[in-house]
């Protein structure tokens, strides 16, 4: 076997590895560069993902918008640099031990505002609708969430593809 995961019966020969765009889904929400940090996160409550794409108007791909840069966010900017820090000790317990959830809505507040494209993930690669199954479950595993699936000769959002998605598939079987 050349390493690609079992599939289910479809059109896919067993030699011919599945691609990314099998297993993508429509987007089910996503955000424009200037839409503000308070409306995409309405957007990720309504919808109950982890992120969504940022896209302009013409669905060119920008950026994620994602659950975990807004809790970092949140964060006190000392807790946010000792994680960069490997020797610095336990400053954050001594720090933050006052932090209320007032403390949480006063940075929330001061970001709400913001535009989106402010706010990005730029890290999350896109992957294409032909994409390697195996890559894409490798992005996956680093990124932990959804990954934006872009077109590559238009740079266009034509989908994502998220844990769940290939936990579904991979399930089919059975």
């Amino acid at each position: 076997m050349d390493g690609a995961l079992p599939r289910s019966s479809s059109s896919h020969s067993m030699t011919d590895p599945i691609k990314c765009g099998a297993i993508m889904t429509p987007p089910l929400a996503f955000v424009a560069p200037n839409a503000t940090v308070a409306t995409a996160l309405n957007v990720l409550l309504e919808y109950r993902v982890l992120g969504a794409p940022v896209v302009e108007a013409d669905g060119t791909y920008r950026g994620m918008f994602l659950r975990s840069l807004l809790i970092e966010r949140l964060l006190p900017r000392i807790a946010v640099l000792e994680e960069q820090m490997t020797n610095v000790g336990r400053i954050i317990d001594a720090v933050v031990a006052g932090e209320t959830l007032d403390d949480l809505r006063r940075r929330y507040r001061d970001i709400a505002g913001d535009r989106v494209d402010r706010h990005m993930d730029l890290k999350t690669p896109p992957v294409r609708p032909d994409t390697p199954l195996i890559e894409t479950v490798h992005h996956l595993h680093l990124h932990r969430s959804m990954l934006p699936v872009v077109d590559a000769a238009t740079n266009k959002l034509v989908g994502v593809v998220s844990t769940w998605d290939l936990l579904k598939k991979i399930s089919a079987d059975q």
